[in-house]
């Protein structure tokens, strides 16, 4: 089948779904403090990095959606936490395509307790609304990879951010990929974000690429029943492709929007704003 054919199939069932939100609503993620706020005004949706990011209070006036990137199984050689996890026998592996992060077993106690009651304070108190969680797929995959030693990373990640809903139930919380956890986590977040859902970046090639229609479709059908199970969700996906490349990031945006998903397309990065304004995204 090809794409085009595909995508045909996939708009009937998702604009269905999506009925009541056939709007996009216009987020962004950044990491840096190269821009000010300013640049951010458009968005209603916007997640920054804790640690460098431009001034909030201008935002949160306007009322936008600002959360605070928060990393869930993974710490990195620069974070004060780092050298504690690694006393501890905590650190398991590096990512290979960002050297310096380093999964957690966050089935500990430590972990948890820092989470919960160091990492978001610490990003709340700096005016954040709301959280991204990110990399919990990192867990999931340590123990399809050796179920006798990672046991539990699934139980414990679920547990996880069911407290931090638990103990923040005022935050807005968006939930990176971590599919297979959408029937237990379903109330707990409020936006689910498809990371890579049509195309991305490959890190061994050093080039963009589109999804096989397999894994484009599975992506999909999980985002499907999660929004039929639960209604309140907002869907989000987020493409990385090359920047001088301004006819695919209409096209991404476009076929995203068209699939009833909020759409948002930049570099693996994410440290410059778009090439091109969100109107001029969705063909304004």
């Amino acid at each position: 089948m090809s794409w085009d054919v595909r995508t045909l199939f996939c708009l009937l069932f998702l604009k269905a779904m999506m009925t009541a939100n056939s709007l996009p609503l216009p987020w962004i993620a950044y990491y840096g403090d190269g821009e000010p706020a300013e640049a951010f005004l458009d968005y209603q949706v916007i997640v920054f990095d804790p640690v460098a990011h431009p001034l909030l209070d201008q935002l949160l006036d306007k009322k936008k959606d600002v959360l605070g990137y928060l990393n869930l199984a993974e710490a990195s050689e620069k974070e004060g936490v780092f050298e504690r996890l690694g006393a501890k026998g905590l650190l398991i592996q590096e990512n290979q395509d960002w050297p310096g992060d380093w999964a957690v077993d966050l089935r500990d106690a430590f972990w948890q307790t820092y989470i919960l009651e160091e990492a978001i304070p610490s990003i709340l108190q700096q005016g954040f609304v709301g959280l991204l969680l990110d990399q919990v797929d990192v867990a999931l995959d340590l123990e399809k990879a050796d179920p006798l030693r990672y046991q539990g990373m699934r139980e414990a990640a679920i547990k996880l951010v069911k407290a931090i809903h638990s103990l923040y139930p005022s935050i807005h919380l968006m939930l990176n990929r971590a599919y297979e956890l959408l029937a237990e986590l379903g109330t707990d977040i409020y936006y689910e974000l498809a990371e890579t859902l049509y195309s991305f970046y490959n890190f061994q090639t050093k080039k963009y690429e589109v999804r096989t229609e397999e894994g484009y479709r599975w992506q999909y059908d999980q985002l499907k029943q999660a929004k039929q199970k639960f209604v309140h969700l907002e869907l989000c996906s987020l493409d990385y492709w090359d920047p001088q490349d301004v006819e695919m990031y209409k096209k991404i945006y476009a076929l995203e929007a068209e699939h009833g998903l909020h759409p948002c397309v930049a570099t693996p990065w994410l440290n410059r704003l778009p090439p091109i304004s969100f109107k001029e995204q969705m063909g304004e």
